[in-house]
């Protein structure tokens, strides 16, 4: 909406239909984005490490539960969450849209050998 405010002052109200499918395409482009990666990014836990895949922008990578120094997640109660993990490279490598988030940083932090928050303020 302010998008189109400021371009209608800028232009004086001239070509704004290029602009309002600009906008329109930029939203379908998000949504369009948003559902590649919900349907293509997988990761994968094994024994001693994860696996993180991402065919359309060729990502593939392995992560050892021994390299992980840490593990956040952004809203552990939320139905899906953003989870953080800190290698010991310093490296921060996020992985977005993880269901069940509470699970997943629990099962991370027992794989690492770190105990969970709550347990250690108790």
């Amino acid at each position: 909406m302010v998008q189109c405010y400021m371009l209608y002052k800028i232009t004086n109200g001239q070509n704004m239909g290029d602009f309002a499918m600009f906008l329109g395409f930029s939203l379908i482009s998000i949504i369009g984005i948003l559902f590649l990666y919900d349907t293509k990014h997988k990761v994968d836990f094994y024994e001693n490490d994860l696996h993180i895949h991402f065919a359309p922008l060729g990502i593939d990578k392995r992560i050892n539960y021994n390299e992980i120094t840490s593990v956040d997640a952004v809203n552990d109660q939320a139905v899906f969450s953003t989870i953080t993990l800190t290698t010991t490279d310093g490296l921060r490598h996020h992985l977005h849209l993880i269901d069940k988030p509470q699970e997943i940083k629990s099962f991370l932090q027992r794989q690492i050998g770190v105990e969970e928050e709550f347990d250690q303020v108790a």
